[in-house]
């Protein structure tokens, strides 16, 4: 199966299993709520949140792991394979040792992060050992996905990830319905949780066994094996500073918010926050598999193909990301009406500013990936400048214009990496082309895009003057409209699109061959 095929088979899976977890996750959320309470889901939430800070010791090793992994793959080279694969679960063992380290130390810490709380201490200790052992699974057992990833096959991954995901859901929505006593519910769903994450965990390994039985994991020569792939070190060095930049630049906006203005803005913030990461959770499903395509093919050595095959997928990528944006900036205010009240609607201005954003930072993945296939990691102090950056600016914009300037600081500075020295930094080093050449078909797309939303926006203010459009009372009617706005996009900047670009012409001929040669 050629890669673009593998590439497709992946975003096909992924994106038809996000679409029903999508459904089930706001479902879920919703019986929480009325069955678990506000509280002790913000204390799962915190619980959860220490745990994943706690994953920065994982120092971005999966992503080493992959590049690492692009070229022996290419080359059926098995033993070289089975080395980095030990060498993954050798650093992995002592991550995870340094994770139960670092939990003990918070476990005598909880009683002081959860003072406030009026729930008994027991229900923190239960949720953050429930959230632990579901991070320790992967560090102990379902390492191994990475071969599946770098390899094309993550659809295999997403199956598995997806279709449990929804299991867990279904059986936690049951129990905290059927279960009368709060304390009886809050175990079960604990239980629910850990039982389910190991489950993940042992059925990846099953996989990974079956598909690769030629796989010979070594953990007592990692350390020795470790000394012969000094890159993959070398490269985990490098990514550990994106990883801290990444997350200071994603906790310290709500810190920054709740200091200049209020906990309730923080929430109302928080809500649209569901809503954009379940955007790049579609827009990871929709092109998942794409990163090790485009490993695989940087592996193949081929300048002309990287360079060709990165000027169709621009087009393409900022296309979906700009249906899924413009549909999100006129329909986000009546689903948050439905879903929640219209106590919790943010301002226009706010709204626009946090869609620019969320475009942006879709975008930054498209670079990133490239980058990744080149292990292009190197440039280790811009997320220092970045985060930086995003802090100040948030600062004096926020003082000055409240929540909208607080997000317009962080779009300004992504705006910055991205389209500045992310792109220079993989134009100079990785394509070793003119970084012009990437202006220019930028600016193109960009002046496409924006005439067909100015277009799309006028001719759906018309048909709400002849009431083609009806109001968004239920989410029936809110569903309905969504479609009927995307669509009105999708033809529109389609048919723009393949007018003005030949590289979407390109690319679209290339969807048509790989459908054709089925």
């Amino acid at each position: 199966m050629s890669i673009a095929k593998k590439s497709f088979k992946n975003m096909r899976v992924a994106f038809s299993l996000f679409l029903i977890n999508l459904v089930i996750t706001f479902l879920a959320r919703r019986y929480f709520l009325d069955n678990l309470g506000v509280e002790i889901l913000g204390m799962n939430t915190i619980a959860m949140n220490i745990v994943g800070f706690l994953s920065l010791a994982e120092l971005g090793i999966m992503n080493a792991i992959s590049y690492a992994l692009y070229r022996p793959i290419a080359e059926n080279n098995r033993k070289s394979i089975s080395e980095i694969i030990s060498v993954q679960g050798w650093i992995y063992r002592k991550v995870a040792y340094v994770i139960i380290l670092c939990s003990i130390v918070i476990f005598f810490c909880l009683p002081m992060l959860f003072s406030k709380t009026t729930l008994p201490i027991w229900y923190a200790y239960v949720a953050f050992t429930s959230f632990l052992i579901s991070a320790l699974s992967t560090y102990f057992v379902s390492y191994v996905q990475v071969l599946l990833i770098a390899d094309l096959q993550e659809y295999k991954v997403n199956y598995i990830n997806q279709l449990m995901k929804f299991t867990k859901y279904a059986l936690q929505i049951s129990v905290v319905i059927l279960i009368e006593n709060i304390q009886n519910k809050f175990l079960a769903w604990c239980f629910i949780e850990i039982i389910l994450s190991i489950a993940i965990a042992l059925l990846i390994k099953y996989v990974v066994k079956k598909d690769y039985p030629w796989l010979n994991i070594e953990l007592q020569n990692g350390k020795k094996l470790k000394d012969e792939h000094q890159e993959i070190i070398a490269k985990i060095k490098q990514i550990f500073f994106h990883q801290l930049g990444g997350i200071v630049i994603t906790q310290v906006t709500p810190v920054i918010i709740y200091a200049y203005i209020s906990l309730n803005t923080v929430t109302k913030y928080e809500n649209y926050i569901i809503i954009v990461t379940a955007i790049y959770s579609l827009v990871g499903a929709t092109f998942a598999g794409i990163q090790a395509g485009i490993g695989n093919l940087i592996a193949q050595g081929n300048k002309n193909r990287v360079i060709a095959f990165f000027n169709q997928f621009l087009v393409f990528r900022y296309w979906v990301i700009s249906i899924i944006c413009f549909t999100f900036y006129l329909q986000s205010e009546y689903f948050i009406i439905l879903w929640i009240g219209k106590d919790f609607v943010l301002e226009e201005q706010v709204l626009l500013v946090l869609t620019l954003y969320t475009f942006i930072r879709l975008a930054r993945s498209f670079i990133d990936s490239f980058l990744v296939g080149y292990g292009l990691f190197s440039d280790i102090y811009a997320p220092i400048v970045e985060s930086i950056m995003t802090i100040g600016l948030s600062i004096i914009l926020g003082k000055c214009f409240g929540l909208f300037g607080i997000i317009l600081g962080s779009t300004i500075s992504l705006f910055i990496m991205v389209i500045g020295w992310k792109a220079f930094f993989l134009f100079s080093r990785g394509l070793n082309i003119s970084i012009t050449f990437y202006i220019t078909k930028l600016a193109k797309v960009s002046i496409i895009l924006i005439g067909s939303i100015l277009l799309s926006n006028f001719i759906i203010a018309e048909l709400k003057i002849f009431n083609f459009i009806v109001d968004n009372t239920s989410f029936v009617t809110w569903a309905i409209n969504s479609a009927v706005v995307a669509t009105i996009y999708v033809i529109v900047s389609g048919f723009m699109l393949l007018i003005f670009s030949t590289d979407m012409r390109a690319f679209s001929l290339r969807v048509k061959n790989m459908f054709i040669s089925k």
